[in-house]
């Protein structure tokens, strides 16, 4: 595996992330047994990362991230690549009903969009795993980089 295969693998995976309906290929970008902490979620294997994609979908309609940074810092003991990562996240809440007084008595209400732009950072353990990059621990911190 190279360098430019494992930066190809970063592209991927977020193109991957910005894909509501790539879960299962989303999921697959890590190892059987790896840990991911997302802010304040956290989860180990496969099951509990399939689990914690869906929750990140819950109230988000779409959202775009863009890579500013990314370092590979070398192997660690285990052949793993250490990869930093920094960017930022554009991403659309899904619409909710906003009621106002003179509508209450009315079906439905004006619906609001909300966009936000949070900054992020990421450190993560790059590993080949069945001939292909995968994360077997990956950590992302959200908010003011």
């Amino acid at each position: 595996m190279t360098l430019k295969s494992l930066m190809e693998f970063v592209q991927a995976f977020f193109e991957l992330s910005d894909g509501p309906s790539r879960n299962e290929d989303w999921v697959s970008s890590f190892t059987p047994d790896a840990k991911v902490a997302i802010g304040r979620d956290a989860a180990e294997g496969r099951e509990d990362i399939r689990a914690m994609r869906l929750g990140m979908w819950e109230n988000v309609a779409s959202r775009r991230h863009t890579v500013e940074r990314v370092d590979i810092d070398g192997a660690t003991g285990d052949n793993a690549l250490q990869v930093q990562l920094a960017g930022n996240v554009k991403y659309t809440l899904k619409k909710k009903k906003k009621k106002k007084k003179e509508e209450a008595n009315e079906e439905g209400g004006k619906e609001e969009e909300v966009v936000r732009v949070v900054e992020w950072t990421a450190t993560g353990r790059a590993v080949e795993d069945e001939g292909k990059w995968r994360w077997k621990e990956y950590r992302v911190v959200l908010g003011s980089c």
